[in-house]
């Protein structure tokens, strides 16, 4: 999936190029929040395809073999493990450096996160990643949507970045960032629902687990 291929095949690939090299010559870095729709692993492509430098956090597969051939396959994608003790810190240099990180962060977490209304019901936790990156390495957020089209055609779909506010309390901050980039993604998935692959073990409007659940 070279370039050419790119330019044939996802609709706003050459829009979305002039964009994050305007915010990383602007900036120093962007982060790419995804939703899962689509073909979200395109943006990894796209980035490859422009010969920017992509950071992701991934939890390891299960299967050895199955992990060893995701990476060999991931273009030049830099994955952290989940967790990891140096991820904030490797993430902020990165981002400082001019580089990009990717994140899907329409995933409910277990335990407290940033307080957010979702499909209209407030206090869903969603990650504290977003923000946290973003304020960290002082730099703007993209909301992206990779929309299929048909078979082999997707469209790239770009949100207004949105940036941190240094000045503002962290934690307000966090909820007006994680709010404003869920609801670019809302309004896609209420438009397009069939495109939202919901794959994961906690439903984003579950309520959080307690000590006696």
């Amino acid at each position: 999936m070279d370039q050419d291929y790119l330019r044939a095949h996802l609709e706003g690939f050459e829009q979305a190029e002039k964009v994050l090299r305007q915010l990383i010559a602007k900036h120093g870095g962007v982060v790419i929040a995804l939703p899962h729709m689509g073909n979200w692993d395109l943006a990894a492509v796209t980035c490859s395809a422009f010969n920017l430098p992509l950071m992701a956090i991934a939890r390891a597969q299960n299967n050895p073999l199955f992990e060893a051939w995701m990476r060999r396959n991931r273009l030049n994608v830099q994955t952290i493990e989940r967790r990891h003790p140096s991820s904030f810190v490797r993430i902020a240099h990165h981002l400082k450096g001019g580089g990009v990180f990717a994140i899907l962060p329409d995933v409910r977490h277990n335990k407290p996160g940033v307080s957010t209304t979702v499909f209209g019901k407030p206090d869903v936790q969603l990650g504290k990643g977003l923000a946290k990156f973003s304020r960290m390495a002082n730099v703007p957020i993209l909301p992206i949507a990779m929309v299929r089209k048909d078979a082999s055609h997707h469209q790239i779909c770009l949100g207004d970045p949105i940036y941190p506010d240094l000045d503002a309390e962290t934690a307000d901050d966090a909820i007006r960032i994680t709010q404003a980039v869920w609801n670019i993604f809302e309004k896609r998935i209420r438009e397009m629902p069939e495109q939202w692959f919901w794959h994961n073990r906690r439903w984003i409007l579950t309520p959080l687990y307690t000590k006696t659940r």
